[in-house]
């Protein structure tokens, strides 16, 4: 209640006095009543959220390498980029977000920007089969840099995250002054702090609802997203536009969406940090006024950290979700986003230990809203968001995006190709393991062993599933001849999975129907020190690798049977490779990617197509290199422009 003689007036003019504090990540962590309490004061009254000093945990230079990189990535042709869609990983890990597909939190509102967002880069075979947002993360391997900037900042942030969510559990029980007589109440702030403290961590593991951002606003003046929009969204009208349809104002207005930054919003995770070099994110106060969040044009390692719903309704409103949005900006900006929620199946409802939060929030959350999961909580806001997006879509409200751009129809199609390498010591060269198709789209022709990368199946998965398809199945090997199966699901850091390596990476078009495009993934394998062919015999080149892989499960057997009658695999030295018989853009790809490891393996020219006895040597830069380009074929199906690459990246699988 608001003391006697003052007004609401009165409020809301002590709120917007308030800056919000700057709270030291280091005394967080120490635990330091004062900083403590100005957290808390920052939260409940003014002015709802606080800016985190987080130098100690991630430095300055790490923010410009993340800026830096992320403009690279955005500067990238608009077909490159959209190779990395979003729509197309059904562990939804992110990819990339085109301009005017940005989900809309508010009816009838288009967000003008691009992002590129990740999440926590987990191994595939960590998780339940078809885990949501969490996995293996597809970097794109055309920005180098990117993937160690930004799982760089991503990891880092994962322990500040930890760091807060201890002192926002001991925000919530600090004492108000230093004169704890109380050894009582200091005794009981220890309990109920560790408490909360223990319960949050708990739900905060590597499962967590925690994606990342790179976010570009192009701005209203930007030419090019001005041409894009053409007239249909308010916010974009010119003068002349403007006088030509002032008659019929009032009807164009019911027929336009409005054009903004990002639409008002509370986020649906525990906490988020924003970073931004320029003005345009604006929060609402305690008292309701919308301000302008503060800028860092050096990079400083300094976040504006905001209150989502999660936070909300596990603090029983102690803590408010804190709306925000982005306005349309005249000019570009760019931002750094990184959202921390609870683990998917986490209840985020009112914890015990706290006292209810004031009226407002309990009149304006309801029960059933407050009483569920983080995942079912995020679901269902993010659900609403699309469907604004989808509605306004189906509405031609949106310049160039109908419903069908926003599915994973119009998303790449994957695919995986695995190529099989072998040192023939006798005659001193290297051969290639490749498959003659009996059927199919390839039928009568050779390749490596290829197929579409399946909905929850890495690239990498995806290849040696082609091998095994064909009866070829990749064991490591011990001194001892003790055989352990490569496991389709490997482990990034492991031996084997080093082995198998991405040595290029291909965009086709014109290959398949409705001008979809395909992305295709070239992993090579050389056998040989500690990897070999299970019942693997002596084959001379054009010889058949025979099929003795024992198989118990009698319809996988089947499957697999039919998989094996389709391919016949035969091993051929490099330069008898039968290029007049292979699809046309193998020629192109090949011969580089041969070179490639010859350079890191070491060997004779491309040419003579020996790749040396496996002895590493020449591998200054090889071993991150990889071969980038794109292939477009024309309706009759042939082969009408081409460009390969070789690129230093971090970002190879």
């Amino acid at each position: 209640r608001m003391a006697a003689g003052r007004t609401r007036g009165d409020r809301r003019a002590d709120i917007a006095s308030m800056e919000p504090p700057l709270i030291s990540l280091q005394l967080l962590r120490d635990g330091d009543l004062a900083t403590l309490r100005s957290l808390r004061h920052a939260l409940r009254v003014a002015p709802g959220w606080f800016l985190l000093d987080a130098e100690c945990a991630l430095p300055s230079s790490l923010v410009r390498q993340v800026y830096d990189r992320a403009r690279a990535f955005f500067a990238l042709p608009l077909e490159l980029k959209n190779s990395y869609k979003h729509a197309q990983y059904a562990r939804e890990t992110g990819g990339y977000v085109p301009l005017f597909q940005e989900y809309a939190y508010q009816p009838n509102q288009v967000a003008i920007l691009e992002s590129f967002d990740t999440v926590r880069d987990v191994p595939a075979n960590k998780l339940p089969a078809e885990f949501t947002g969490v996995g293996p993360v597809d970097w794109p391997c055309e920005c180098p840099g990117m993937k160690t900037a930004l799982g760089g900042f991503y990891d880092a942030a994962d322990g500040i995250a930890r760091d807060l969510l201890v002192g926002l559990a001991k925000a919530c029980f600090a004492p108000d002054d230093d004169d704890v007589d109380a050894e009582n109440q200091s005794r009981e702030y220890e309990r109920l702090s560790k408490q909360l403290g223990d319960d949050f961590l708990a739900d905060f593991t590597e499962k967590s609802a925690c994606s990342m951002r790179v976010m570009r606003y192009p701005g209203s003046d930007d030419t090019h997203t001005k041409r894009e929009v053409g007239g249909m969204l308010h916010g974009f009208e010119t003068d002349k536009t403007s006088c030509k349809k002032r008659k019929r104002k009032e009807s164009s207005q019911k027929n336009k969406a409005t054009a903004v930054g990002i639409a008002e919003h509370t986020d649906f995770e525990c906490f988020t940090l924003l970073h931004q070099t320029t003005t345009g994110l604006q929060l609402k106060d305690r008292a309701g006024t919308w301000r302008d969040a503060v800028t860092f044009p050096d990079c400083g390692s300094v976040y504006t950290v905001i209150v989502g719903d999660a936070l909300e309704f596990r603090t029983n409103g102690l803590f408010k979700a804190t709306p925000h949005r982005v306005a349309l900006t005249p000019h570009e900006r760019f931002s750094i986003v990184r959202f921390n929620g609870f683990d998917p199946s986490a209840s985020i409802g009112p914890h015990g230990s706290l006292p209810g939060g004031d009226e407002s929030w309990q009149c304006g959350k309801s029960k059933s809203s407050r009483n569920t999961t983080q995942g079912e909580h995020l679901g269902k806001q993010v659900t609403r968001a699309a469907k604004h997006l989808e509605d306004a879509a189906s509405r031609g409200l949106v310049p160039g995006v109908d419903k069908t751009s926003l599915s994973s129809v119009s998303s790449p199609v994957k695919f995986a190709q695995l190529l099989i390498l072998d040192f023939d010591s006798d005659e001193k060269t290297t051969k290639v393991l490749l498959g003659r198709h009996r059927g199919g789209e390839f039928e009568g022709q050779y390749t490596g062993f290829i197929t579409e990368v399946g909905a929850f199946e890495t690239p990498k998965n995806a290849a040696l599933r082609a091998a095994a398809n064909a009866g070829l199945e990749l064991v490591y090997y011990d001194g001892d001849e003790n055989e352990t199966e490569i496991e389709t699901e490997t482990d990034p850091d492991s031996f084997l999975s080093k082995r198998v390596r991405e040595r290029g990476r291909f965009r086709f078009g014109g290959w398949l129907p409705n001008g979809q495009i395909a992305v295709e993934h070239e992993f090579c394998v050389r056998l040989g020190n500690g990897v070999r062919l299970r019942d693997r015999v002596g084959v001379s080149a054009g010889e058949a690798v025979p099929n003795t892989t024992p198989r118990s499960d009698s319809a996988e057997k089947e499957k697999e049977d039919h998989e094996k009658q389709k391919v016949h695999p035969q091993w051929f030295p490099l330069h008898e490779i039968p290029y007049q018989e292979m699809p046309a853009d193998d020629q192109v790809w090949y011969p580089p990617l041969f070179a490639l490891e010859a350079r890191e393996f070491g060997g004779a020219s491309r040419e003579t197509g020996a790749l040396g006895d496996g002895i590493e040597k020449n591998t200054e830069r090889a071993s991150d290199s990889i071969l980038v380009g794109v292939f477009q074929f024309d309706p009759d199906g042939f082969l009408a422009r081409c460009k390969v690459d070789e690129i230093v990246t971090d970002a190879a699988m």
